[in-house]
């Protein structure tokens, strides 16, 4: 499928002056051909990346101006999630998973759910011979902190995620990001393979090798924002800047056989000298740029031998192909098992639980059974501390939500899944945990404290208020625009129900302003259940002429309390995705 662009201009706010705009890409026309690679090349800062998210329908601020046709089309961001893929220039992968999961897993949120799994097989088998990954098909992708497949072989593996639908058009950033010469060209042979198949493909590169270069059939070379060559790689580039390296003050060294690096030396030296206007003129003036200028106009025109497949790809309605249950289903088939059974996600999770039980055990042990007006106020403390410990627990795992969002962010953005198909798998695979940690530790401190009333109310009030506690890491992730920030909300949240929960401050002392407060405090409603169920029908007095419950101001049953512990539960779910569907602060 070609992509042509006509009088492309991006323009943003200014960070140093939010009244002023500052203009990325300056009027750029060309256009990518249909079984060819094109290189976008230019000095840092150039605006290489920024063409390519804009082309590619990823760019979340700023205004867009001009024409983007893809065969002769304007593309839907649901065309673009579906029909197109794009390699970020880091790496984003699951690293619990190895190549051979990772791609049938994207596989299985891509391709059409009534394409049998084992044709979805055969395509992950076809890439893996494809892109060289047979010899590590089947290792674990790794993170900085635990080995697993190489630099090279996780680059591959990230072209195989975008190539896993046989998109029409593939947009690449700096491929080869961290990889060595040698790794690099064989990443960049097996993207230049894939165009035997007719794929459009464009690539952005820094300083490609000669060997490199080579391996594209156009160049498109900017300064500044703006085009100042766009034409052949080799002899035909060499040509056109031969006889405009003596406009700079400070020539640069001969080609010495290497085109790519002179090229690329030539072009950041004339950037250092601010001269991408006056390259800029020249190139408009060329004859390169009408010639640009009229191929471009063809291509972007609709023509009349376009297949009705690819009409009806281009009006597509929809981002993703799968439901949301069933992809709900397929992450919970790749990454519940491997959550469930990594040291370090379990670990996250039950060790401020290990914590908290450990010293319940120890200093409380057998207070339960002993209503003596001296132990009561210690029983009503442990009582709270275990309705409200869990809150500051779960600020623990913060970071490591946070770190994935990068992740989130690029598999969202390839149309995998919907917001809420994120949040429902992964809150499924912390519940799983949460019950089954809620009810070993609840067992425990129940018996060993002599705790009195029903099992079931105090596990349940602890269960409910250990999921607010996860709900609550979440929103905290997602809102927080730094892991500073984020790792900030939580416990601040945390301590401001605990001051009003009416255990330290009794609810009537409470000033009215902030009384309010307490009728939507879930950790009064947690220790509440657990009062109630502990107290109730014993006429127990804290004081005398003061049972222990009218002080606290307690009444009811203790499952209306869990009730309005689960309504916090259902309010937090839909306050998380809220904030996972509409909250980015992946600014590009």
């Amino acid at each position: 499928m070609p992509v042509a662009f006509q009088n492309l201009t991006y323009v943003v706010r200014s960070h140093a002056d939010r009244n002023a705009k500052v203009t990325l890409i300056s009027a750029a026309t060309g256009y990518f051909r249909p079984g060819q690679m094109t290189a976008l090349m230019g000095a840092s800062g150039s605006g290489k990346t920024t063409l390519l998210d804009v082309l590619a329908g990823r760019k979340t601020v700023g205004e867009t101006s001009g024409s983007i046709r893809f065969g002769g089309e304007a593309p839907s961001p649901m065309f673009l999630r579906r029909y197109t893929g794009y390699v970020e220039q880091f790496d984003t992968l699951i690293e619990m998973l190895t190549p051979a999961e990772m791609l049938l897993y994207t596989a299985e949120l891509k391709c059409p759910v009534s394409e049998p799994l084992e044709g979805k097989r055969a395509r992950v088998d076809t890439l893996i011979e494809a892109l060289g990954l047979n010899g590590c098909r089947n290792t674990r992708i790794g993170s900085p902190l635990v080995k697993g497949i190489s630099g090279g072989q996780a680059k591959r593996t990230n072209v195989g995620l975008a190539l896993i639908t046989s998109p029409r058009v593939l947009f690449l950033d700096e491929p080869t990001t961290g990889l060595d010469s040698t790794t690099a060209n064989e990443v960049m042979a097996t993207v230049r393979s894939l165009t035997k198949t007719g794929i459009t493909i464009c690539s952005t590169i820094h300083s490609p090798t000669q060997k490199c270069l080579n391996m594209f059939g156009m160049v498109l070379l900017l300064l500044g924002g703006r085009i100042v060559y766009f034409g052949e790689q080799g002899g035909a580039m060499v040509e056109y800047f031969a006889p405009k390296a003596h406009l700079l003050t400070e020539p640069v060294d001969d080609m010495l056989g290497n085109q790519a690096e002179w090229i690329v030396d030539l072009t950041t030296q004339a950037n250092k000298e601010g001269r991408a206007e006056e390259f800029a003129g020249l190139y408009q003036a060329s004859s390169l740029c009408q010639q640009a200028a009229s191929s471009t106009q063809a291509l972007a025109s609709k023509g009349s031998n376009i297949s009705p497949h690819t009409l009806a790809a281009l009006s597509t309605q929809r981002g993703t192909v799968t439901s949301v249950w069933h992809a709900v289903a397929v992450m919970l088939k790749y990454r519940t098992k491997g959550n469930l059974l990594s040291p370090a996600w379990v670990g996250a999770r039950i060790a401020g639980q290990i914590v908290m039980a450990a010293l319940a055990m120890l200093l409380f042990h057998g207070i339960g059974q002993n209503f003596a007006q001296t132990n009561l106020i210690n029983i009503s403390a442990i009582l709270f501390i275990w309705g409200a410990i869990p809150l500051f627990n779960a600020s623990s795992y913060i970071p490591s939500l946070y770190l994935e969002r990068p992740l989130y962010y690029r598999e969202r953005s390839d149309g995998l899944y919907r917001p809420i198909t994120y949040i429902c798998s992964r809150l499924f695979d912390e519940v799983v945990l949460t019950v089954v940690v809620t009810a070993v530790f609840s067992v425990s401190v129940w018996f060993v404290l002599k705790l009195q009333g029903q099992f079931t109310v105090f596990w349940l009030s602890n269960l409910a208020t250990n999921i607010l506690g996860v709900e609550f890491a979440y929103l905290s992730a997602g809102l927080g625009s730094t892991l500073d920030v984020a790792n900030a909300m939580l416990p601040a949240y945390g301590a401001s129900l605990m001051f009003t929960a009416g255990f330290f401050l009794r609810k009537p002392a409470i000033p009215v302003y902030l009384r309010w407060y307490t009728y939507i405090n879930p950790v009064r409603y947690a220790w509440g259940a657990s009062m109630i169920n502990q107290f109730a029908g014993t006429n127990t007095e804290l004081f005398p002429d003061q049972e222990i419950l009218h002080y606290f101001e307690l009444s009811g049953s203790c499952w209306a309390y869990i009730g309005y512990q689960m309504c916090f539960v259902v309010v937090l779910f839909l306050a998380t995705w809220v904030v996972t569907a509409y909250v980015k602060h992946a600014k590009r």
